[in-house]
């Protein structure tokens, strides 16, 4: 049998990812606005597993095919052994088209970046599950977790961010600019979460940028950040509500928020899943082995307030 060529323009759905990328944000600000939660809460999940692509992208998915869980290309797809089944219809995403142009005032070639439609496919979509199953990367846990609050601690620590536990008075845990504390006779999975929470304050709240972003919308980031990379590792987390109806006013600051919880979450699930000979405590093998993936970009954490 001949192998099929990529799909045709029949083979893919039309729409126009502008007007529902906006229809998209205009529904889940409404629903924010209102007190309701439930489609941030199905996006932060959808996050966990899409955390390398963009808020738009995800957002784009989202819309499209809520139930995704992995995508890819159709030839990625063949070249793992995985054909599209027949009559599939694509996902359409925003794909950057690097380019080089001359520069307006000075003439010089410079690099820009523009963005085109491009089609993916879940992996719902394939043909040859039943024979040939999706290899898994981890498998979710048990309620306790010693060794993954084990493997965040040693990430944590290789940032030199010093962590101890504490007899605290109300808090679970605290962030000071390079030094967390927890609460004493946390179990792990609570230790887990907790340190997930405050590791997130780090790597966005301190330095110049903390008192330019107000109390509730740090807590948003750190509780966000948190439930995406526990739900990342099939770790629950149940999630805080009070602080979200401080999310974005508007589209675009609310597009900016996910944006910066997804790249927190992305860098924080990539330095678990991949840890680095360098980092402290590590024993020289890896406790979670994920598929190679592009690097997230990772936050820099800002310098302790003076």
């Amino acid at each position: 049998m001949q192998e099929r060529e990529a799909p045709t323009p029949s083979d893919v759905q039309p729409l126009d990812p502008h007007r529902l990328l906006d229809q998209g944000i205009a529904r889940l600000l409404t629903e924010l606005q209102a007190g309701q939660f439930e489609r941030l809460e199905q996006y932060l999940t959808f996050v966990s597993r899409f955390h390398l692509y963009s808020a738009y992208n995800q957002l784009l998915i989202l819309e499209q095919c809520p139930e995704a869980t992995q995508v890819a290309g159709y030839r990625t797809w063949q070249k793992l052994g995985y054909p599209v089944r027949r009559g599939e219809k694509g996902i359409r995403i925003l794909a950057p088209q690097p380019y080089k142009r001359a520069n307006a005032e000075t003439g010089a070639e410079e690099e820009a970046i523009a963005f085109k439609l491009a089609s993916v496919f879940d992996a719902s979509q394939l043909a040859n599950l039943a024979e040939k199953p999706l290899p898994r990367f981890f498998t979710p846990l048990a309620d306790d977790q010693p060794a993954l609050y084990q493997r965040l601690l040693a990430v944590v620590r290789a940032e030199g961010i010093t962590v101890s536990d504490e007899r605290l008075a109300r808090a679970q845990g605290t962030s000071a600019g390079g030094r967390i504390a927890l609460r004493e006779g946390l179990d792990s999975r609570n230790a887990l979460l907790t340190l997930l929470h405050e590791y997130t304050h780090e790597l966005l709240h301190w330095g110049a940028a903390r008192n330019e972003i107000s109390h509730p919308v740090r807590e948003c980031h750190a509780e966000a950040v948190a439930f995406v990379v526990a739900y990342h590792f099939g770790v629950a987390n149940p999630y805080s509500a009070a602080y979200l109806h401080h999310w974005g006013t508007t589209p675009k600051a609310l597009v900016a928020e996910l944006e910066t919880v997804r790249r927190t979450a992305a860098s924080i699930i990539r330095r678990v899943e991949q840890p680095a000979e360098t980092d402290a405590g590590w024993d020289g093998q890896s406790v979670f082995v994920a598929p190679a993936r592009a690097d997230a970009l990772h936050p820099v954490r800002g310098q302790p307030a003076e």
